[in-house]
């Protein structure tokens, strides 16, 4: 019976939580459109490609960089790499970033030809919701069809997302808790957060190049070929250089379609 009451007790604790988080807090909302700023159109035959995102494109600086040679050999065009990004960055704060981040707004006013965007782990890891991720990378990509840059995607990776909450404090627990109220999501929403951002993702499928974990680590965290560092959610040198050899392919790719249409 004291168990029963003692669970009772903690659901009507998140119960209210929920309620007033939902009520007060704006971290669920979607970004506000911004004004856009004119991004200048290069018109030379260099391949300008920006890295942005998360944790993974602030480490992606930190290791060799293997897109631009691959690029270059493979296409015969000069090809430069410029990556930024902030830790613990949603798919929101990094939208955001473009007006606010001056780093951010530097890459962009740099004039890339392609943008790879690395965002939605952290969406998932704080269970901000579906729609939040899906309306949030729009606004992204709208933003680059808008100054002619390519959008690439990334697919959220399979990092592993229980140790990822394992490791938080109770007060980070008891949040990330709520949030799964809140926005109906569960503890690995991973694949439900992929469906739907596919599903929506129909109408600018042409536009937009999409990156998916299986063409370059079916395993996500598991691979055997040990890409990821020792916290199974950010990748080693060895991980960046699979992922960026995959990148490389697509643009390859895209760069020789373009001369054939």
């Amino acid at each position: 019976m004291k168990r029963f009451k003692s669970a009772l007790f903690g659901g009507l604790i998140i119960g209210i939580g929920a309620f007033f988080f939902k009520a007060n807090s704006s971290q669920y909302k979607t970004a506000s459109k911004q004004v856009y700023y004119e991004v200048p159109y290069r018109r030379d035959d260099t391949i300008r490609i920006a890295y942005i995102g998360d944790s993974w494109a602030f480490l992606h600086s930190k290791h060799q960089c293997v897109i631009d040679s691959i690029v270059n050999e493979r296409t015969g065009f000069q090809t430069k790499v410029r990556s930024t990004g902030v830790n613990g960055m949603t798919s929101k704060s990094i939208y955001e970033s473009l007006f606010r981040n001056e780093s951010f707004r530097s890459i962009i006013k740099w004039g890339p030809t392609y943008c790879f965007i690395v965002a939605g782990i952290n969406d998932v890891d704080f269970k901000l919701g579906e729609s939040f991720y899906v309306e949030n990378m729009q606004l992204l990509i709208d933003f680059m069809l808008e100054n002619k840059i390519t959008p690439i995607i990334l697919e959220i990776p399979h990092y592993d997302i229980i140790n990822s909450y394992d490791k938080r404090n109770i007060r980070q627990k008891l949040s990330v808790l709520v949030s799964m109220i809140i926005t109906s999501s569960s503890m690995d929403c991973i694949d439900s957060y992929r469906a739907f951002f596919e599903r929506n993702l129909k109408k600018v499928s042409e536009r937009i190049i999409y990156v998916k974990e299986q063409e370059w680590s079916p395993l996500g965290y598991n691979d055997p070929r040990g890409i990821y560092l020792e916290d199974k959610m950010h990748l080693n040198n060895k991980g960046y250089m699979i992922l960026d050899s995959c990148i490389a392919s697509h643009i390859c790719k895209d760069i020789i379609m373009f001369y054939k249409r």
